[in-house]
């Protein structure tokens, strides 16, 4: 029996029939067909979707809430500031109308665009503001009537555009053809449920003009209508107005509490005061905590990684961040380089033209056997990509790639022939463009990014190790400091959550780059039901796995920007 034909036969059958596997790592093998695992169906992690969309923008509302509430959890909460007299003290949109304020521009940008931020001292105070508000893993965004083409100079001029996931101006609502702010805002908050199901649970939302707050309860004074205006701390939650959308199946809503804080010139004063900023800070909650250490105790689990996680979440939590965040990133910040991540692609090309960016990162598994035709075709795609670095991992499918298992791993998964796995490899490293890592190192503008494909063993496929010692020594050459890490593999507790409920993380990948890498990024895939990005307080862990677990690539690529730490950021 040619057991690598039947699997993939077995594999072919099971995408047609959709059913799912609940192995680690979603790899399908023989074993599982005749075991019955691939009989469980994936369970929906979507309370809104992408159907939903048109029908609930068109039919949703703000409606107020008697009681001033609360942001919920920070890394959940979405803060859009309004920006001529709320983060400026001046209205920059009609100075710039004026004869005069064009020729103060012209002379001395430097002075004009700090006199707009109300001087130095003010624009420590924000600086230091935004800081505190970015430590606490919130999205931050602007949300202007102004110009976009006059903003961003403004933001990227005084060191202050990196702290801002988003900036939109006039511009963004004319194209999303929306009404208002209001409107713009539950729009945002529509599209970020689609990106994972659940979005932003709260909206901060800070202008000086009350008319771009949605309208508060009707009050009434000796029987006449009076409409309430927002004051600081109002309250509405996102709903779908009566009658909208199919009233016998009304769209899904998702579940988001929008507070407004009116501030500037309609609290008669100008731009946000050294006041706003304390109490806002205050309201948005404290910085995430850097991890605790790791405890020994987890260790005597290294081989139960769902067992040691229960060790490690007693001393540290895996933080979700919203996945919109990186599917929709808006412009890159002046001197950042912006990185584009997918990963467990399996042969699959992905339709239409990728985001664009300055590395473009594949954490491996980009084919389906790592045959020399799956090799070549991946190889040309990926190169004809328009970004300027193009960085790839290997991962447990690529069998070619790991030549000192290849000898095994050949005839086990349906190779007619052991192929010439150096050519494979020479495939990748050839390519125009193209830099491929394997326990390596490669630098781009100041940013280090390391790669590594191994991951602890998985049913006999390729660049396995035993969990414990073996792994630890590959991540023990991760140099210390490194800013971007890949491995196929994720670390214990971020992203590898399987359908199964069991963990499939690494312990000492995890510990290794808490305690001494220290990365800002760590990038993996290998587990495709655990695409998306969290934290632990200290590094953003991002699963970018293209391929769902039917082996569908629906999931799109995930992009984060990187400034290097030699940039002045202000």
């Amino acid at each position: 029996m040619n057991i690598g034909s039947d699997l993939l036969g077995a594999i072919g059958r099971l995408r047609k029939t959709e059913t799912v596997v609940t192995e680690r790592d979603g790899s399908r093998t023989l074993q599982d067909v005749r075991e019955g695992k691939v009989k469980q169906s994936l369970p929906s992690s979507r309370v809104f979707k992408p159907s939903d969309f048109e029908a609930t923008a068109s039919a949703s509302r703000w409606l107020p809430v008697p009681t001033a509430g609360s942001l919920g959890p920070a890394t959940s909460s979405l803060i859009v500031f309004d920006f001529d007299c709320t983060l400026t003290s001046e209205h920059m949109f009609r100075t710039l109308r004026s004869a005069e304020g064009v020729k103060r521009l012209a002379e001395d940008p430097a002075r004009f665009y700090s006199e707009v931020f109300g001087g130095p001292e003010r624009l420590e105070r924000l600086r230091t503001f935004l800081q505190a508000l970015q430590a606490t893993g919130a999205t931050i965004a602007i949300l202007s009537n102004g110009l976009y083409g006059e903003i961003d100079p403004a933001l990227s001029n005084v060191g202050l555009r990196h702290h801002f996931w988003r900036v939109m101006g006039g511009e963004a609502q004319n194209e999303a053809r929306v009404a208002g702010k209001a409107a713009m805002l539950a729009r945002l908050c529509l599209q970020a449920a689609v990106a994972d199901g659940r979005g932003f649970a709260s909206v901060l939302f800070i202008d000086d003009d009350r008319e771009n707050f949605p309208r508060c309860a009707p009050a009434s004074v000796q029987g006449m209508p009076l409409t309430v205006e927002p004051a600081r701390g109002a309250t509405w939650r996102l709903a779908i107005e009566e009658g909208g959308g199919d009233a016998a199946s009304p769209p899904a809503c998702p579940a988001v509490t929008l507070v407004g804080w009116p501030t500037g010139a309609c609290e008669g004063g100008g731009g946000l005061s050294t006041d706003d900023m304390e109490r806002l800070a205050r309201l948005v909650g404290s910085p995430l905590a850097a991890p605790t250490p790791i405890g020994k105790a987890a260790f005597a689990h290294v081989n139960d990684p769902t067992r040691a996680w229960e060790v490690v979440s007693a001393r540290q939590r895996a933080v979700p961040l919203p996945t919109f965040r990186f599917t929709e990133p808006g412009a890159k910040a002046e001197g950042a380089v912006r990185f584009v991540c997918i990963s467990d692609t399996h042969s699959h090309t992905i339709s239409g033209p990728l985001p664009d960016g300055d590395v473009l990162l594949h954490a491996g598994d980009f084919s389906n056997t790592g045959r020399p035709e799956e090799v070549a075709a991946f190889a040309a795609w990926f190169s004809s990509q328009p970004h300027r670095r193009k960085v790839v991992i290997a991962g447990n499918h690529d069998l070619t790639l790991d030549e000192a298992s290849y000898h095994q791993t050949h005839s086990r998964f349906g190779h007619p022939r052991r192929f010439d796995a150096a050519a494979c490899r020479a495939m990748l490293e050839q390519a125009a463009g193209v830099e491929y890592l394997c326990d390596t190192s490669t630098v781009v503008d100041g940013v280090t990014i390391y790669g590594s494909p191994w991951q602890p063993e998985f049913g006999g496929w390729a660049f396995n190790l035993p969990r414990g010692e073996p792994c630890r020594e590959r991540w023990r050459q991760i140099p210390a400091g490194t800013d971007v890490v890949i491995t196929h593999g994720p670390v214990l507790g971020h992203g590898d959550l399987c359908s199964s409920g069991d963990r499939a993380g690494d312990l000492d990948l995890l510990d290794e780059l808490q305690k001494r890498v220290r990365p800002r990024y760590h990038v993996a895939g290998h587990v495709h039901e655990g695409y998306g990005a969290t934290t632990d307080g200290a590094i953003t862990f991002v699963n970018a796995s293209t391929c769902t677990l039917r082996y569908k690539p629906d999931n799109k690529p995930l992009v984060f920007d990187v400034v290097p730490q030699t940039v002045a950021v202000g």
